[in-house]
């Protein structure tokens, strides 16, 4: 008896899994080839005009979202208003027209430079001095012993490291900060400065930077605004190579590089470089009254814990790789590690799906640097676990010529389905 007890408790687990993937495959198959190239031909058509963030093709394309969501009888969250839409306020950037004046020469956007977020119109000489990394920390800081009230700052890229790589702030091989310099040039605007000048040690990559801005240049950027801001700040964060760093406070590059060597050796180099500046810009901005558009399908238990799928329906609007050979590939971004249940997740959820799929996955610890800055990115910043499914740069990536009839449906589809399922399994842990 005891010995059919145990054959019975062993073979439960089998049934249960069975019966469980027999509801996966159903669900899973319901996702179809036909509905989705229907959805993206309905969205990329010319009446929603590219969706630019808060013109009528979003307002649009924004209604046919929650349209969609009423017709699957998915609640609208908000109990405000419109019970469906999360609505808020952006700034858009204007021109992106600056000029950075030395003694020497001239630094304008599109050739020598490049500016993220809003500028305000201006033409006056300032201040400018050298905050090292421009970090501003317990464990360690740039600001100590200098004042930059009303003075431009420029910093350096990167953070410092240890002897052994690590970083010091994070005690880690992944950085504190990101790449981009926001949080550096936050930091700036609360010490008292004007505006924040980045320079990036590698060459190469400024200058694919600018060439990437020049590509898609129309003043288009968006950000929340800052209530607190000085109208005599610039929230904007300028961004120079290597090579013009010496322009800017008229000295050799030899130079400037040594205080490069003696920053990664730990030594503050704060305030070894000063001179003036002229900045020029003639920027603009404006409000943009936009809106996410929300809805839920309550669970069963666990009512306070939430798995939320996103994805971004806006786009630019009406404006003018590795595995490139391999049209079955799918980067998915885990952040966390190869054994947690998020990575478990994922790959049972690719093992259900039965088109060719190729997932590669990446984690967290994999690399220097978190998987880029989609909407993934405002969850893994304040540590919700998410999965990043993405396929990559393409020749039409950000492109008119991206049309709907260029989606590999079959791969789209399957993509899907494995989203789907890794929400499912996550969901019902």
């Amino acid at each position: 008896m005891t010995k059919k007890l145990f054959l019975i408790l062993l073979l439960l687990p089998f049934f249960l899994v069975k019966g469980q993937d027999s509801v996966l495959v159903n669900f899973s198959s319901d996702i179809r080839i036909d509905e989705l190239r229907e959805h993206v031909k309905i969205l990329a058509s010319q009446k929603f005009e590219g969706r630019d963030t808060g013109k009528e093709g979003q307002k649009l394309a924004a209604q046919y979202i929650k349209e969609q969501f009423i017709q699957m009888d998915l609640m609208g969250p908000s109990p405000h208003g419109d019970p469906y839409y999360q609505e808020f306020s952006l700034l858009r950037s204007g021109s992106q027209a600056l000029k950075l004046i030395t003694n020497h020469d001239t630094l304008t956007t599109d050739s020598n430079l490049s500016v993220t977020g809003s500028l305000c119109d201006l033409d006056a000489e300032y201040d400018l001095v050298f905050v090292g990394y421009g970090i501003d920390h317990d464990k360690y800081s740039d600001y100590e012993d200098i004042n930059v009230e009303g003075k431009i700052v420029a910093f350096i890229a990167g953070e410092p490291k240890d002897k052994k790589g690590k970083y010091l702030i994070s005690e880690s091989y992944l950085p504190e900060y990101t790449g981009r310099g926001k949080a550096k040039a936050t930091y700036a605007l609360k010490k008292g400065a004007i505006a924040s000048i980045r320079i990036n040690p590698e060459h190469d990559q400024h200058s694919k930077r600018i060439q990437r801005l020049r590509k898609f240049r129309g003043g288009n950027q968006l950000g929340f605004p800052d209530q607190k801001s000085d109208k005599n700040r610039i929230s904007g964060l300028i961004h120079i190579g290597i090579n013009d760093a010496s322009l800017i406070f008229d000295i050799r590059q030899s130079a400037f590089e040594k205080a490069i060597v003696k920053l990664k050796q730990g030594k503050i180099q704060s305030g070894v470089f000063n001179s003036k500046i002229q900045l020029v810009s003639n920027q603009g901005a404006s409000m943009v009254e936009t809106e996410n558009v929300v809805a839920f399908l309550p669970g069963t238990e666990l009512s306070d814990e939430y798995v939320i799928i996103t994805a971004h329906y806006d786009h630019l609007g009406k404006r003018d790789d590795k595995h490139a050979e391999n049209s079955d590939y799918v980067y998915v971004y885990i952040s966390d590690t190869a054994g947690s249940k998020m990575s478990l997740a994922a790959n049972s959820a690719a093992r259900y799906v039965q088109e060719n799929l190729r997932p590669e996955y990446r984690y967290l610890g994999d690399r220097d640097y978190r998987m880029g800055g989609s909407d993934h990115a405002s969850f893994e910043k304040v540590n919700v676990p998410v999965l990043y499914f993405f396929c990559g740069i393409h020749n039409d990536y950000h492109r008119p010529s991206d049309t709907w009839d260029k989606i590999e449906y079959e791969k789209f589809t399957a993509i899907t389905r494995m989203v789907f399922i890794s929400a499912w399994q996550i969901a019902n842990q």
